[in-house]
């Protein structure tokens, strides 16, 4: 189910009195919220994932949003410093980045985030892809832990 779509335009419209003249041809992203399922996008968007797949693959993007991961750590989960997200996006790792550095899937990054079991093998590979040791990663994991069964 698709909640939320992205549009990519490669120009400002015309008619936009926000347009700005520019010699680089600029991105507009516009956010909409699609109310009912739909396994379809309207003809000309892209998921969220699609995107941010799109601009890893350009170096220089790929440095702006693993620096964009950095500072969302900071800004967004300073009252996480000892969880497993916080360590990850410290780094400027997405969860879909880790995943494939530790040979897992997404999803079970975000279910380990949100405190889900795991075998000390995938904790001893999480602790590798954040180079940290495994003590490190293991009080990490206990504190993602505590910190969803407190939410």
């Amino acid at each position: 189910m698709l909640t939320k779509t992205l549009e990519l335009e490669r120009e400002p419209r015309r008619d936009d009195p926000s347009r700005k003249v520019t010699t680089a041809k600029t991105p507009v992203v516009t956010v909409l919220n699609v109310a009912h399922k739909t396994t379809e996008l309207p003809r000309g968007y892209v998921t969220v994932d699609t995107l941010i797949n799109e601009y890893e693959k350009d170096e220089g993007r790929a440095r702006a949003l693993q620096a964009a991961r950095e500072k969302i750590a900071d800004a967004l989960y300073s009252d996480e410093k000892d969880t497993l997200r916080f360590l990850r996006l410290q780094r400027g790792l997405s969860q879909r980045k880790l995943a494939e550095l530790i040979e897992t899937t997404q999803s079970h990054i975000a279910r380990i985030e949100h405190g889900a079991d795991l075998q000390v093998s995938t904790l001893e590979r999480i602790a590798r892809a954040l180079q940290i040791d495994l003590l490190d990663a293991f009080k990490a994991y206990q504190a993602t832990k505590t910190k969803t069964a407190d939410s």
